[in-house]
């Protein structure tokens, strides 16, 4: 091999390589501007969000007055409570139902409630029923 060909083959290996760096830079340019891009997708997201959640608060807050005024109309809760056979049910409404259910499901009895303050003698084996009020459900033992 002469000399000028040995010459000419190192300045096309210089020039390659060049080339394949040049390739190399390029192409770590491009993932950080996708990393920057991803960056910034991210902060413009929750920038949204935020923006979403700051402008919806005044009408959340508005909202409050008018549940506090809905909660002072509301009833005193329902109170079950069991001594023996006895069962005492309080604050609840006249002519609402009283039903007894056993562990499975099965309704036993139904009693009908006629004044807020209530005792019923309930005849039942020993064990854990379920009561229901209206919307209202608890689980008890006879002891």
């Amino acid at each position: 091999m002469s000399t000028l060909e040995r010459g000419n083959e190192d300045y096309y290996l210089k020039t390659l390589s060049k080339f394949y760096l040049f390739k190399i830079n390029i192409f770590s340019t491009f993932v950080a501007q996708q990393k920057n891009e991803s960056l910034l997708m991210k902060k413009t997201t929750l920038l949204l969000l935020l923006l979403i959640v700051f402008f919806s608060s005044p009408r959340l807050l508005a909202q409050e007055g008018r549940k506090l005024a809905s909660i002072e109309n509301e009833q005193v809760p329902i109170l079950l409570s069991v001594s023996g056979n006895n069962v005492r049910v309080q604050n609840a409404v006249p002519g609402s139902v009283l039903e007894v259910y056993n562990i499975l499901g099965v309704r036993i009895t139904s009693l009908k409630i006629d004044s807020t303050d209530k005792t019923f003698t309930l005849n039942l084996p020993k064990g854990w029923y379920i009561l229901k009020i209206e919307n209202i459900a608890r689980k008890i033992a006879i002891k």
